[in-house]
């Protein structure tokens, strides 16, 4: 979508570098998994994947701008967050060293996302703005992401906390609370940036 709205070649390489850097996310991860459980696995196939992108509607600056918002800046900001919770509680080196990868790019994926969005609001301020006023108004709606599947819940409440922390398992509640610190750095930089460009 970064080529068909003209974005610059540095976007664009940027943006190829945080899907090489997911791709390895997923291999260390199922690698850990492995390690862990005793057993190989892989993706599963994900359909729901074709029922957007090749027949977007909308306008795609509006729709970028809106992405890099909800799943960029807010989420791959809390994903860094945990990651980093995760690894400060951490005690086992394997997954330590993976927790502090994960975090560390997630972050700069975060980055990526805001840059995109600056990039979106400087080229198109009459389009992007009333998108970010109107997520917003939305953003306390996001859903969280959670600790552990609802399947898993039962598993997860029999395990020993201590241990869950020893292999970087920060339990549900603490997931809420850093969600909820994030939101709040979210709209307060998302507020600042409308102020900015109005007082420019």
């Amino acid at each position: 979508m970064l080529a068909a709205i003209g974005a610059p070649a540095d976007l664009m390489e940027w943006a190829y570098r945080c899907g090489l850097e997911e791709i390895e996310h997923t291999r260390i991860c199922f690698a850990l998994a492995a390690g862990y459980g005793g057993r190989s696995h892989s993706v599963k196939p994900m359909p729901d994947l074709l029922l957007c992108g090749l027949d977007m509607e909308g306008d795609p600056v509006v729709t970028l701008a809106t992405e890099s918002l909800k799943d960029g800046c807010q989420l791959e900001e809390f994903n860094a967050d945990v990651a980093f919770a995760c690894e400060a509680v951490c005690k086992e080196p394997a997954t330590r060293f993976v927790l502090e990868q994960i975090a560390r790019e997630e972050r700069g994926h975060a980055a990526f996302s805001w840059a995109v969005l600056e990039y979106l609001y400087e080229r198109n301020p009459e389009k992007v703005r009333p998108a970010i006023e109107t997520s917003l108004r939305e953003i306390d709606s996001y859903r969280r992401p959670t600790a552990f599947s609802w399947e898993k819940k039962r598993l997860v409440e029999k395990a020993d906390p201590e241990l869950m922390l020893k292999h970087g398992r920060l339990p549900d509640e603490e997931w809420a609370k850093m969600w909820d610190a994030r939101l709040i750095q979210t709209k307060t930089r998302l507020q600042a940036m409308l102020n900015e460009k109005r007082a420019a």
